[in-house]
């Protein structure tokens, strides 16, 4: 019983400490990656930094539990995540080898990446799997996009 009782409480830390790594590194990329360069230098102090970072694990916590109560079990949370990361990732990435000859730029792909991430996760949440197809187009479109606008704002193209 002994045994058996600490392979559980090993087990259940494991699966905590995975969580809460999930969460600071979701946090910190969306802090220091995101929300960092739109507030700019002057307005990014540490303790600030802090503070944003907090409230991100709170709210990327209290979405993920919403995600995981709606799912059906461990498969068709994966799928979905591989659905959302597919949507996401897929034409930032490959446009992103041609950055140069297409003159694109970060802040294309990171509107690329929240488009066709939250549309996939949308349509995957919706149930109309049928349409997660137009998530390519959507993010190509706005990857184009949002890289000619960073560029009439000033952004640098990528060298």
């Amino acid at each position: 019983a002994g045994v058996n009782g600490f392979v559980i409480a090993a087990l259940l830390a494991a699966v905590i400490s995975t969580a809460a790594t999930c969460l600071l590194t979701t946090s910190t990329i969306v802090v220091s990656d995101v929300l960092r360069p739109l507030l700019g230098e002057a307005h990014a102090t540490d303790k600030r930094m802090l503070l944003y970072s907090r409230i991100a694990i709170v709210l990327i916590g209290l979405f993920s539990v919403l995600i995981a109560l709606h799912a059906q079990g461990i498969i068709s949370l994966l799928l979905m995540a591989y659905t959302v990361y597919s949507g996401g990732l897929v034409i930032p990435v490959i446009f992103g080898f041609y950055a140069k000859r297409f003159s694109l730029n970060s802040s294309g792909a990171m509107g690329a990446v929240a488009t066709g991430g939250g549309l996939a996760l949308a349509l995957k949440l919706s149930s109309l799997d049928g349409l997660l197809v137009i998530c390519f187009p959507v993010s190509l479109l706005v990857l184009f996009a949002a890289s000619r606008a960073a560029v009439h704002r000033g952004q640098k193209e990528i060298q």
